[in-house]
């Protein structure tokens, strides 16, 4: 017997058990003001910058069995009808309760892929007091669309949750992935879900830890897989804890190196190093996970090449200073004829700008690209296991 000839079969037998009394709405709408100036004075925008909104709506709401609990819900679209953030906010008060960005996914998406990137951001300030908004959770939802028996479509969702609770002192965060198969000609087949949640907290160098597997429910704990947290991260908050597990492994660790993610000198470079001071930059405009990863091994390398130039005494700044005093001198042959080689190395560098070729054939770019491709490959290979249990999730995100 076909399937769908079982359909009003199995429904004639399920309705009766699945009547609900009707259930009273917890929220009444007072009132809705809509398509208003971002800037009109009945919007309160606090917080978030609302630049690139083109209209706003308010809506006032209120608890059916408690009417003097009201809030306010102010979304805000740009010129295509996206929203792109929501406020929500008690009436009566100035300070919103909770900020909700939308963002589409469009970067690296195959055709039969749509995705969003929702993030909420929560006001911890007492009253009062300076603002200071803090992210508490991110998600992205994968939805994909197969052919399901080569008849239907089959959808799959697919969800990656971060949950942080980034307050000073910084407790927890709680990472989950979990994919739902859903066939969409088929509700009433239950979906076999798959999902992997476990719990993180920071060490002193900013590196998540994993703390507790809280359920691995028909997924398998990824083995030796140290960017396990780094892949429910964004692009965003990925850059500085991933630069400095490779300045762990280089034992650059214990020197005082920043690291800035708000770096863009054109839009071609992925990042620097500044031998003076010891500063790693990023260009936040380059998203793709393996780009990040790629670009912390390689500048971190070049920090490892000017500690061994401060270290055999050939260049005289800042940083290779504290290098010498924190990691001593070396006096051997060997190691001076290499502090040499990286000097004559360093007073002929052209950037590329100006020559690309120059500049990747000095030893010192030599090296770095051979370090953020190694780097690259091991991120990748690690993955190897979690992007084979969730086949479903964009593999640049894990």
């Amino acid at each position: 017997m076909q399937i769908d000839k079982l359909k009003p079969i199995i429904n004639k037998f399920v309705k009766p058990f699945s009547r609900e009394t009707a259930k009273t709405k917890p929220y009444t709408v007072i009132s809705r003001e809509l398509n208003l100036s971002p800037d009109a004075p009945q919007v309160t925008i606090i917080g978030i910058s609302s630049q690139k909104a083109a209209t706003a709506d308010k809506v006032v709401i209120a608890k059916t069995d408690n009417p003097e609990f009201q809030k306010i819900i102010t979304t805000f679209r740009d010129k295509n009808g996206k929203i792109i953030e929501r406020i929500f906010e008690y009436k009566g008060f100035n300070i919103p309760e909770k900020i909700r960005i939308y963002r589409e996914l469009v970067s690296n998406l195959k055709k039969d892929v749509k995705g969003r990137l929702i993030q909420t951001f929560e006001n911890l300030s007492p009253a009062n007091r300076s603002k200071i908004w803090t992210k508490i959770s991110s998600e992205k939802q994968f939805v994909h669309t197969d052919k399901f028996w080569d008849k239907a479509d089959y959808v799959t969702i697919t969800r990656v949750t971060t949950t942080e609770r980034d307050i000073k002192p910084p407790v927890e965060e709680i990472h989950s992935i979990t994919e739902y198969p859903v066939p969409s000609s088929h509700l009433y087949i239950l979906p076999q879900k798959k999902s992997l949640v476990f719990k993180t907290k920071k060490d002193s160098s900013g590196i998540p830890q994993i703390t507790e597997i809280i359920s691995a429910q028909n997924a398998h704990v990824p083995k030796n897989d140290e960017y396990l947290t780094l892949r429910m991260y964004d692009a965003d908050d990925m850059r500085k804890p991933v630069t400095h597990i490779a300045l762990k492994k280089s034992n650059l660790d214990d020197l005082n190196i920043n690291v800035e993610d708000a770096y863009i000198p054109n839009a071609t470079t992925k990042g620097s190093f500044n031998h003076e001071t010891g500063t790693i930059n990023f260009n936040f405009l380059y998203r793709p996970k393996n780009s990040i990863v790629g670009t912390a091994f390689h500048e971190v390398k070049h920090a490892k090449q000017y500690e061994f130039m401060g270290r055999t005494r050939m260049l005289d700044t800042k940083y290779t200073t504290e290098c010498l005093i924190k990691h001593g001198e070396e006096t051997s042959k060997e190691a001076i004829k290499k502090g040499r080689i990286y000097y004559n190395a360093h007073k002929n560098y052209v950037s590329g700008d100006v020559n690309y070729e120059q500049y990747r054939a000095n030893l010192l770019e030599q090296e770095a690209w051979a370090e953020a491709e190694r780097g690259v490959m091991e991120y990748i290979r690690k993955g190897e296991a979690l992007r084979y249990q969730f086949p479903r999730v964009i593999p640049e995100e894990l």
